[in-house]
């Protein structure tokens, strides 16, 4: 799927389940290559995230299987500490095997990892992920394109993830997320002692992980402000017998996508979700800001969905790592193009993901930017032919979005992006009565 031919039409109302949390998979299955028992994960989304780093288990000598929604996953033996690039350039979630296999084999080697080009320069930051495993008692050499880490063990620690923050008085920027996971992916190795993670990023993906780890006998405790972990009773590479088995949270970013979609087409649409009380806490903040703006979040049940909305009012926006997702912001973005008034959002994570205000413009949006801030004054999409390009994930979701909601015909080119992100997309828009068109 290279791009994505969008023709207008009516939607339908309808239901969608919503797939498995793709942050948190990465990381639950980075965490299942650290223990030798068998892993069961149910609700996994199909997402090219999914089948690469399942292709990087199978090739360092774990086995992975995916059928269906379950991941079955066993690494009774890894034969390499190497990081295949060819797989490894395709996704950024294989970072998170680099702390298992320091831990589990006692050395790494890697070049180079994908993703969404949304850090400074189109780059995603690394040397915050290699500063963490370092306090743990890894060091790390280069040689060419390839770098190696190398520990005799991983050592109890104390880690404030404030020392990642890009301000000192409040937790925020790019690196308190992957600081926070790869503490907590370390800490599965320390055989002696405790480690403590004091100001964590607290998201899904990190609790789910977290229920990861309580699941396979590690001992957690703490706060929201502190995290300790010990190695509890896990069973040790010897001897694991014990199955571990989970249900993954519904996919947060997903639900705000879609009610997205709902309250701009003004069609209901039901999201059914996995632990829907987790998911209800993970998106705090976004129910906040939707409440604020004039969109009432309903929970019933295992369902999420919105009645229509009347108005949309203006917001002065400020995304955070402990506000709403950074992920998210674009989807906000576009539902103030239709507020009753001028709008602000100021990106304090990601400072660098707008690329997709040109192609929102391109569309009809009127929208300023100016550094790490934008300006969105209220007009609706024009209903002219266009043609669009998504650079990122997100950008390739806002967009179809947007296309969906105006009369002219669209095409969105570098679509393949919402291949790493969005499970069975297209067929959950067909049912709506969406006429989305894949092109190769």
């Amino acid at each position: 799927m290279r791009s994505l031919k969008i023709t207008p039409g009516p939607l339908m109302a309808g239901n969608i389940k919503v797939s498995g949390f793709k942050h948190a998979v990465t990381l639950v299955m980075a965490a299942s290559v650290a223990l030798n028992n068998k892993i069961i994960i149910h609700n996994v989304p199909h997402v090219l995230d999914t089948i690469v780093i399942s292709q990087i288990i199978n090739e360092l000598g774990g086995t992975c299987i995916h059928k269906n929604d379950c991941l079955k996953i066993m690494c009774t033996q890894l034969n390499t500490p190497i990081i295949p690039p060819s797989m490894a350039d395709k996704i950024h979630g294989s970072i998170y095997l680099i702390p298992v296999l320091l831990g589990r084999l006692g050395q790494v080697s890697y070049q180079s990892f994908g993703g969404c080009t949304i850090g400074q320069g189109g780059s995603r930051p690394i040397e915050h992920m290699l500063s963490v495993l370092t306090r743990f008692g890894t060091t790390f050499s280069a040689v060419g394109e390839t770098m190696t880490g190398y520990t005799n063990g991983f050592s109890a620690c104390s880690i404030d993830i404030m020392d990642y923050s890009d301000v000192t008085d409040e937790l925020t920027g790019p690196l308190v997320s992957g600081a926070t996971k790869t503490a907590i992916l370390a800490a599965m190795f320390v055989t002696n002692g405790q480690t403590v993670i004091r100001n964590p990023y607290m998201k899904p993906d990190v609790t789910e992980l977290l229920d990861f780890l309580s699941t396979a006998g590690y001992r957690i405790s703490g706060t929201a402000k502190e995290i300790i972990i010990e190695r509890g009773t896990v069973d040790s590479i010897e001897n694991s017998t014990r199955i571990i088995e989970m249900t993954l949270v519904s996919d947060v970013s997903e639900i705000v996508t879609y009610l997205t979609l709902s309250v701009l087409a003004k069609v209901s649409i039901q999201l059914e979700c996995k632990k829907i009380e987790k998911v209800q806490a993970g998106l705090c903040a976004e129910i906040t800001l939707f409440k604020a703006i004039g969109i009432d979040v309903n929970f019933n049940k295992n369902k999420v969905f919105v009645r229509e909305v009347q108005q949309l009012y203006k917001s002065e926006i400020i995304v955070k790592s402990h506000g709403i997702y950074s992920d998210h912001q674009p989807f906000f973005a576009l539902l103030m193009c239709y507020a009753d008034g001028h709008s602000y959002i100021e990106e304090r994570v990601w400072t660098e993901r707008f690329a997709y205000v040109p192609e929102l413009e391109k569309l009809g949006a009127n929208i300023e930017k100016c550094a790490n801030r934008i300006s969105i004054f209220p007009r609706a999409l024009h209903d002219n032919q266009a043609e669009v390009f998504a650079t990122d994930l997100r950008a390739a979701a806002v967009l179809l979005i947007a296309s969906l909601i105006r009369g002219g015909e669209t095409t969105i080119k570098g679509a393949s992006h919402l291949e790493r992100g969005y499970s069975n997309m297209l067929a959950n828009l067909r049912m709506l009565n969406a006429n989305v068109e894949a092109i190769e």
